[in-house]
């Protein structure tokens, strides 16, 4: 925690606070949990015979990349919609976005040459043994800033903001839009973002505080949930 004292993970609620990557206070803003029972193909992994994570777990280095022991997820592009709990328990849907990771080379597999970002300092991976998964819930948080904070000592991630630039580790500059697209040449649709837009009656673009799709003109639309590059 952001005091220096510690809190099991499952405890953590909404408006608690926690420190970043840069060892600044920021705050817990959404919950998430998912049931791992259903996903087989999750493995979890004890690195350095002390931290415990799942393979799809983002983990920080000391040079500000995002490496998992399954570097398949970090090499998927895209940016999702999912629920959270936030305050007074109403349910809010905020993106998880990772195009930037793969745009900038920032992701990548672990391996025994990774340093680790931990609370005390870089750490070298030395040994990453896989072990049988005592629990059967997964719990994701919303951290404001970066999306970054220290569990059991090591530097992670659970949501990827799409207000910060991991390029240059800060916020971006101006009004932060999300807008639907379809790709010129493959046809494919994504979600793409935008700072300071203008929207015409052809953009559709999401509406932070009525949470939904939006085209002028039009009003609200939904035209798709997910999407992968």
């Amino acid at each position: 925690m952001a005091d220096g004292s510690l809190k099991p993970i499952e405890d953590l609620a909404v408006g608690d606070k926690v420190l970043d990557y840069d060892k600044k206070e920021q705050r817990v803003d959404g919950i998430r949990s998912v049931r791992l029972i259903p996903y087989p193909q999750r493995t979890t992994v004890k690195i350095n015979d002390k931290y415990v994570i799942t393979d799809r777990h983002c983990i920080l280095t000391r040079d500000n990349r995002f490496v998992q022991v399954n570097d398949k997820v970090a090499r998927i592009q895209w940016m999702r919609l999912y629920p959270y709990v936030a305050e007074d328990s109403r349910i809010v849907y905020k993106f998880l976005f990772a195009a930037d990771l793969q745009e900038y080379g920032l992701c990548g597999e672990m391996g025994l040459d990774t340093w680790m970002k931990t609370i005390d300092g870089p750490e070298q991976v030395r040994k990453i043994e896989v072990i049988d998964h005592p629990y059967d819930i997964l719990f994701n948080h919303s951290v404001t800033g970066s999306g970054t904070y220290f569990v059991n000592g090591i530097c992670i991630t659970a949501r990827l903001n799409e207000a910060f630039n991991y390029k240059e580790m800060k916020p971006y500059e101006g009004k932060v839009s999300v807008v639907a697209a379809t790709d010129e040449f493959t046809k494919k649709r994504y979600y793409k973002r935008v700072i300071d837009l203008i929207p015409d009656e052809n953009t559709i673009y999401w509406d932070y505080y009525l949470e939904n799709w939006f085209k002028l003109g039009e009003g609200s639309c939904t035209p798709w949930t997910i999407n992968i590059l």
